[in-house]
Order: structure tokens, then sequence, then C-alpha cells
């Protein structure tokens, strides 16, 4: 019934080769593709059993047997790997159960009709093959699309593209009959195709559980994931990624990066990645991110790209928003509070040192001594100057207010300047260059703003000095302010004695802050003030792309 003939044995490793494959790829069915895989490998093996037996057999009664025996595999053989390819290119999205019914049902279909019609059975073999290679193009068209939209798989693309296009040459060479061979060039286009599939199927890991939860962890991720080459175009992102830069699934899977970002805001250097506060998307629904940027390297430690992390923060800095805005309202209304105190405590003892005064005159003046009459009333005239010099320094501090995209040394600066040209006096700032990118907190800014106002008030008020110094010093738990003038100075234990309300009021805001005030000054020999309170900073974004 049959005879030996010298390439069975090709073709018997070969399918030995498949049912490897279909075990293999069969005990991963989990994997997206797999399944698919292992039938279009287990129908291909029958086929070519199919092949071996029809051309061994010297009965044309067998040889039919067996024609028609490959016949019923190589259909289901080309629809199940035409699955696998769809399936591992997209998963879940192009290989649905409706298009499996119309890969397999149309065909058969279609040549039930033709027989029915009485059509030549070579008309409809070569229908039902021209239907097969529409599938094998089908194929083709995906990995030529994995590969110029998916660079990451460029190379597992490429490698089973080649299979087919090797299986497809080989096939239609036969049918030319420009390749005159005795060899079962079926048999060598199926063990080709399945090589090239078994090489990308190793090389590549796809059907690795590990290779494919490392792929979900990072489509899943919250953070988004951007690839770019030396050049700085994306090769790959994630979904994450995508959702952050408002991409939809119509746009190009690698968009161009500076629609996004300008590519300058991102320092590409391993040694020093920037952390880097961006906006994303419209203002409606704009994002905050934090991005990272890192160095992707090879196993030869060569950079071969960068690597770009997107940290979306627009819930934190929304309640940070809120909260500042909390501290601002409570800080302000204890500030008003405390200022009401103090024109309570300092405008009125003025007041009533006017009432006393103008009494004093008219008495005096009744009396008809005039020269104390007139002495009274230059003191009067004396603490009305002072009281309206008090009330300008409490209307440039009104005016001096935080605003939101105002940093406290920027308001600190105007406030300085103001003060200095008000009363003709030089006021110097000198801060550490940290601070510029730092917020101290707002309860701190204000206490030290309005600390550093009355300690300029009592200059001008008692100190008859030219020049000012303010100087700020920070440590990683403290913040130390010096207030320096070169005025007449003063006895500070004589001060403490009579209980000025200025010094006594600079006090009690240092502690508030948990902090202290120290004074140094001698007579003719200035005043030195030194605020130390604890550090609450907040660090501030370096830079801010908004796109």
């Amino acid at each position: 019934m049959h005879a030996n003939t010298s390439y069975i044995w090709l073709s018997i490793l070969t399918a030995v080769s498949l049912l490897i494959l279909a075990l293999y790829s069969g005990r991963r069915r989990s994997v997206p593709g797999a399944l698919p895989f292992a039938i279009g490998s287990l129908f291909a093996a029958l086929w070519v059993v199919g092949i071996v037996l029809e051309a061994a057999a010297v009965d044309t009664a067998v040889q039919q047997f067996w024609f028609q025996f490959q016949r019923l595999w190589q259909f289901p053989a080309t629809i199940a790997i035409t699955g696998f390819i769809l399936e591992y290119i997209w998963p879940g999205r192009w290989l649905t159960h409706r298009n499996i019914l119309l890969f397999a049902l149309l065909p058969f279909l279609f040549k039930e009709l033709l027989l029915l019609n009485n059509f030549p059975p070579a008309i409809v073999d070569n229908l039902f093959l021209a239907y097969s290679y529409t599938l094998s193009f089908l194929v083709m068209a995906a990995l030529f699309w994995l590969f110029f939209h998916t660079p990451q798989r460029h190379w597992p693309a490429a490698i089973m593209l080649i299979g087919q296009i090797g299986s497809r040459l080989a096939y239609a060479l036969n049918l030319t009959q420009l390749l005159n061979t005795n060899l079962p060039i079926n048999v060598i286009a199926i063990a080709f195709v399945f090589l090239m599939y078994a090489i990308a199927l190793f090389g590549f890991h796809i059907f690795n559980p590990e290779t494919l939860a490392r792929q979900v962890a990072i489509d899943q991720m919250p953070t988004g994931m951007i690839a770019l080459n030396l050049q700085g175009q994306i090769t790959n992102l994630n979904p994450a990624a995508r959702r952050l830069l408002g991409l939809t699934h119509t746009d190009p899977p690698a968009p161009a990066l500076h629609q996004f970002l300008p590519l300058n805001a991102v320092n590409f250097r391993a040694t020093n990645p920037d952390q880097v506060e961006v906006h994303l998307g419209r203002p409606a629904t704009q994002r905050v991110c934090l991005l990272t940027a890192s160095t992707l390297q090879d196993w030869r430690k060569r950079d071969i790209g960068y690597l770009l992390l997107l940290h979306d923060i627009t819930e934190q800095k929304q309640a940070q928003t809120q909260l500042v805005a909390q501290q601002r309202a409570l800080a302000t209304l204890q500030e008003r509070e405390r200022l009401a105190r103090e024109l309570h405590d300092s405008l009125g003892q003025t007041l009533a040192a006017t009432h006393l005064q103008a009494s004093a005159a008219r008495h005096l003046l009744a009396q008809g001594q005039l020269d104390q009459t007139d002495h009274c009333l230059a003191q009067l005239a004396e603490i009305s100057i002072a009281a309206e010099a008090d009330v300008r320094d409490y209307l440039l501090g009104a005016k001096t207010a935080f605003a939101p995209e105002m940093p406290f040394l920027e308001t600190l600066r105007q406030y300085a300047l103001r003060f200095g040209q008000q009363y003709n006096l030089q006021v110097e700032l000198d801060t550490p260059p940290e601070l510029e990118t730092q917020s101290l907190g707002f309860p701190v800014e204000v206490q030290l703003l309005r600390l550093i106002q009355e300690a300029l008030s009592n200059v001008r008020k008692h100190a008859a000095a030219h020049r000012v110094q303010i100087r700020f010093s920070v440590t990683d738990t403290l913040v130390e302010v010096i207030i320096e003038d070169d005025g007449r100075g003063f006895d500070p234990t004589l001060a403490q004695q009579t209980n000025r309300f200025g010094l006594q009021a600079m006090g009690e805001r240092a502690a508030i802050l948990g902090g202290t005030l120290d004074i140094r000054s001698r007579p003719d020999a200035g005043t030195q003030l030194t605020i130390r309170t604890p550090r609450q900073s907040i660090e501030r974004p370096n830079e801010e792309v908004a796109t």
C-alpha cells in the first residue's frame, strides 16, 4: 500500500516538530494567541502526515484518500494561524467569535454553492486556494502594520513576515513549475513558516507568561511611560501616557514629542535626570504631571534611548492648593485680629496722648499761660506727625498683600523698595538662592513679613539710620533673619524695663512661629535684630512646562 521515499524523514521530522510546538503553546493557552497557534500547529502536523502518506502510497485510491485528508486540515490550519497573528498583534480586538465564524464558514458555504451549481471541481479548488491566499495576505498586512507601528516588536514581526513571504513564494514557484524539484515543496513551505514562528516564539518569548505579565503591568500602571530613541523621537508609550497626552485610538501610536513637550524641557543625561512639573491637555481638562527622565542602556552599558515617566499629581496639587487656601484664610483672619489689637494699643495710646495735650493746652490758654500753651501745641503737632507716620506704615503694610502668583521674596522686595523710597532710607535685602524656589509656608511668611515691617518701622521712628540690611540664611531645620541698621542704637535693658510695645509685639510674633527674637544694640552703635524660626519649607518646581 505504501512505499518508502527519500524525503519521508524530513516530513516526519516536520510533523513531530509541529506536534511539539502544539504541545508547548497549548500548555500556555491562557496567553493571548497561544491557543490558536496550538490548534494551527496541530492541524499543520496532520496536514504534513497526509502529505507524507500520499507521497508514499502506491495505490491510486489510497493516494486519493490521503489527498482528501490533507484538504481536511489545510484550510483550518490557515484559519487558526490567521487567528494567532491577529490575537498576537492586538489581543481581544480582532479575533472575535464573529470573525472566526466568518473566516471558517464563508469559504465552505461558497464552495457548496459552487458545487450545487455544477461548477467544475478545478474552478472550485482554485477559488478555494485564492481565499487561502487572501487570508495569507491579510496576515502579512497585519504583520506589516505591527512592524511599522510597534517598534519594540520589529524583530518578531519581521521574522514572521519572512516565514509568510518565503512559504508563499515557494508555493507560487511550485505552482508555476519554475521550481523543478522532487522535494515536497508544500512540506518545505510549512516547515519554513513554522520555523520562523518558532524563532519568534522562543527568541522573543512571546508566549512567556512573565513577559506578558510585565507587559500587562506596564499597560495597566497609572504612571505614563514614554520610550524615546537617542534622537528624542517616541518609539513606544503605554496607555496611561496616551491618556495623559490626550491621544485616542485613531491617533498615531508614536506621535512626535514636540507636540506635547518642548524637547529642551527635559535633561536626558542619565547622571542628572530632571524632574519637571508639566501641564498637559486643554485648560478645562488639564492634568499636572511630574516628569522624570532617565537613560536606557543595553547589556553593554551603551545608551540606546531615554525613558520618560509621567506621574499624575493633579489631585495632589488640587489638595495642596486647597490646603494653602485654607491656611491663607486662617492666617488672614489671625493677622486681622492681631493688627486690630496693635492698632488699638499703638494708635489708641497716641490718641489718648493727643487728647491729654489738647486738654492741657486749653487749660493753660484759659489761664493766660501762652508760653506753656505753645509748648503743648508743639508737642501735639509732633504727636500728630508721628501718628500720621504710623498710619502710613500701616497702610504700606496693608498694601503689601500676598498673591498666589507672587513669591514671598518678591513681595518682600517690593515692600522694602517702597519703604526705602518713602522714608529716604537705604534698605538692602540679601537672600540665598535656594529661597527663590521654596515656600516657607503661608503662616510663616506672613509673620516674617510683619516682623520685618515692624523692625523697619522701629528704625524709622527711633534709630535715625541711613542704611538697613536684611539678611536671610537657611539650614535644613532653621530660617534666620538678621535686620541690622547703622542708627543711634539703644540700651536693650532699658527698653525692656519701659516695656516698649513694638518689641513686645515682635517677640509675640516670633513665639507664634515657635522661634525666638534676639536684640543686640548699644548707644551710637546701631541695632541688630535676629529672628530664628523652625523651617517649614515646601519645594516649588524648578521649571514648569505648559502645553
